[in-house]
Formats: C-alpha cells, sequence, structure tokens
C-alpha cells in the first residue's frame, strides 16, 4: 500500500497540469433588416500562445483593462475602459453601454482570474437595462445560467435573453 501511495504521488508531481484557460468576448450587433439590437457574450477556449482576434464591434474583454503592478507586483486594474457605441434602427435610438467585470481589481488575489461582461442599454436616454453582468456566478462554481444574447427589437423596451449553463459555456 505504501508503494501504491508514493507511486500515485510521484506520477501526480510529473504529470502536466492542465488548465483549460478562456478568452471573453462582448459584441453588439445593429441589425437594420432584422430590425433588432443584439448585445453577446462568449468565451474561446486555447491552450498556449493563442492570439484572441476580435471582429468588428466585438472586443476581448482583457484588452479593455489596463493594468500596473503593484509593491508586491501583483497585477492591479488602474482602468476599466467602456465601449460606447449607438445602434439606430426604426423610430429607436439605443445607445449601449459595453465593458469587462474583473472578480477583483487584483488580478492576481482571490478571485482575480474571473472575468464577466456588463452592459448597460439606453432608449432615447432612459435607461432600458441597468448595468447587466453576463455571469452571475462570480467566481464561484455555480450552475446559474449565463447570458450569452440581449436582443431589443426596435421600439421594445423589454429584452428577450438568451441563457446557457455554465458548462456549455466553457466549453
Amino acid at each position: 500500500m505504501p508503494r501504491l501511495l508514493f507511486a500515485t504521488v510521484l506520477l501526480m508531481l510529473f504529470l502536466p497540469a492542465h488548465a483549460e484557460q478562456y478568452y471573453q468576448f462582448i459584441a453588439y450587433s445593429c441589425d437594420t433588416e432584422n430590425n433588432a439590437l443584439t448585445i453577446s457574450y462568449s468565451a474561446v477556449s486555447y491552450e498556449g500562445e493563442y492570439k484572441p482576434v476580435a471582429a468588428n464591434n466585438q472586443w476581448e474583454l482583457s484588452s479593455l483593462l489596463e493594468t500596473k503592478k503593484d509593491h508586491r507586483g501583483h497585477s492591479m486594474v488602474s482602468k476599466i475602459n467602456k465601449i460606447e457605441r449607438r445602434c439606430e434602427l426604426r423610430n429607436s435610438s439605443y445607445t449601449i453601454t459595453m465593458a469587462p467585470a474583473p472578480g477583483n481589481l487584483d488580478l492576481d488575489g482571490r478571485c482575480g482570474g474571473h472575468m464577466s461582461a456588463r452592459v448597460e442599454v439606453l432608449l432615447g436616454g432612459i435607461v432600458l437595462l441597468p448595468e447587466y453582468e453576463f455571469d452571475p456566478n462570480g467566481c464561484k462554481y455555480s450552475d446559474k445560467p449565463i447570458t450569452t444574447n440581449i436582443i431589443f427589437e426596435a421600439g421594445s423596451t423589454t429584452p428577450q435573453f438568451k441563457t446557457v449553463l455554465p458548462d456549455e459555456f466553457f466549453q
């Protein structure tokens, strides 16, 4: 029995550990043909040296953070850059403000590895959707649904929410 335990511990020391890493994106689409505004939140898993390439009207969340090192050498968020855009649909003028939502401003601290996105939507200066976080789970595992799409049809004051479970989102 001690030999088996020793062999198991030895194997664990020399086997590489792989933690999945994700780039997360926020995007919006102002679809004048279908008269709808869609705000999307997505994740792409990667291993190694993957470099995210954002498309038009899409931003990789960590690229919107400015950081600096503190006296301990920790990466601290010094500024969260927000993206503000307008969407002109028939009889509707939406203002969308999107931003990353880090789990901790100390990126090396507890929950610092967690990232979500926030959005606020106004219609003609009136708040339709107050600041809304796509992933309500924080850095603790939970099976609360993660919002992947928020859709406003022109003139609508009530959005439609599309959600998935965390295991479906992070795959």
